[in-house]
């Protein structure tokens, strides 16, 4: 389908005989858009949003091409508009969040944490990837600290004590696996 971005738009039939249409991210890549495959999933969630979205007006085909070659440590100098309304009527129960709060301005982060405080009060699961402590303490009520490996899971005020936040700091730091834990203050760090 030549009119789609990078090709991508390709058919599928479905088990009742109709044919259907999606927005393969192995189609781009085959393109040579990027390396798609070696990205993170969450990435590739939101890329599939960017491209299935691609109208040349509000989100274009470089958009698609910045996010398709996204490096973590990249500086960031402009910003990648997507729709994050498939993942609000999907209904799902589960929902996975990669940094969700990171370079977003605060009434977006302030929408997103409602959004979060909604999901909590639908009993649904919200699996969140953050690092800053004072936003999974306010906003999380479970947590799961990792540090190279789980150092505790639980209550988020039970799991992020001192403690537990000095343990995983000397787990970081660890150069390797057999490495005696580092030496570090009294006054634990209140970020992981």
């Amino acid at each position: 389908m030549p009119d789609s971005p990078f090709n991508s738009l390709q058919t599928f039939e479905s088990e009742t005989g109709s044919a259907g249409n999606f927005f393969s991210l192995p189609q781009l890549e085959k393109e040579g858009v990027g390396p798609i495959s070696r990205l993170p999933v969450s990435i590739r969630v939101v890329l599939e949003s960017v491209l299935r979205n691609c109208d040349s007006r509000k989100i274009t085909e470089a958009d698609v091409q910045a996010l398709a070659n996204w490096r973590p440590n990249a500086d960031r100098t402009e910003e990648i508009p997507f729709i994050v309304a498939r993942v609000l009527l999907q209904d799902a129960r589960l929902i996975v969040l990669d940094e969700p709060f990171n370079a977003i301005d605060a009434k977006t982060s302030a929408d997103l944490l409602a959004l979060v405080r909604r999901w909590h009060s639908e009993k649904r699961t919200v699996l969140a990837a953050l690092h800053d402590m004072d936003l999974v303490r306010a906003n999380f009520p479970e947590t799961l600290l990792l540090a190279r490996g789980p150092v505790a899971w639980g209550a988020t005020a039970e799991v992020l004590t001192a403690q537990n936040l000095l343990e995983a700091r000397r787990m970081c730091e660890a150069f390797d696996d057999s490495a005696a834990a580092c030496a570090v203050d009294d006054v634990p760090s209140r970020a992981a």
